[in-house]
């Protein structure tokens, strides 16, 4: 097995006992299997941070650090600081991935310095909107200002 890992999937988790273990068996179940998970346990106080470590003593890919709460952007650094992967994914906790999800992302890559997927957005268990694209896109270059943004996203 290669001893390089191919992705890094940090999820910042504060108090997200009520849907922490979906996103979890989502990433659990994916065709892909070239991966570790960081997930950074924000101060919470709920069953979250047992859940975390829960899932971590199950399967070594995963990797829980728990910390003071800072905030989304204080746990995604944290889970930076450890992070292996040639490639970095941010998942928030209360989202879940499609079985085929990773397979279809990590597909798509070959040196690129983004990727850009689409996604479905869901409301109380129902569909509500498709966010474009409907496909997934890899760049060579970050947008270096607004028009390049504007270049990239406008057409979504």
């Amino acid at each position: 097995m290669n001893d390089k890992i191919r992705l890094s999937i940090i999820v910042p988790v504060y108090n997200a006992e009520p849907y922490l273990e979906r996103c979890l068996q989502s990433i659990y179940g994916q065709e892909y299997h070239d991966y570790e998970v960081i997930l950074v346990d924000d101060g919470s106080t709920d069953a979250s941070p047992v859940m975390c470590d829960n899932m971590s003593g199950q399967d070594s890919r995963f990797v829980t650090i728990h910390k003071s709460n800072g905030g989304v952007s204080s746990a995604r650094n944290e889970g930076l600081e450890i992070a292996k992967g040639e490639y970095i994914m941010f998942l928030d906790s209360d989202d879940a991935l499609l079985p085929c999800a990773l397979e279809d992302i990590m597909e798509t890559v070959s040196g690129e310095d983004i990727v850009i997927c689409g996604y479905a957005e869901y409301r109380d268990g129902r569909h509500f909107k498709e966010v474009r694209p409907s496909r997934t896109y890899s760049l060579f270059i970050l947008p270096q200002n607004e028009a390049d943004v504007k270049r990239f996203f406008g057409e979504f």
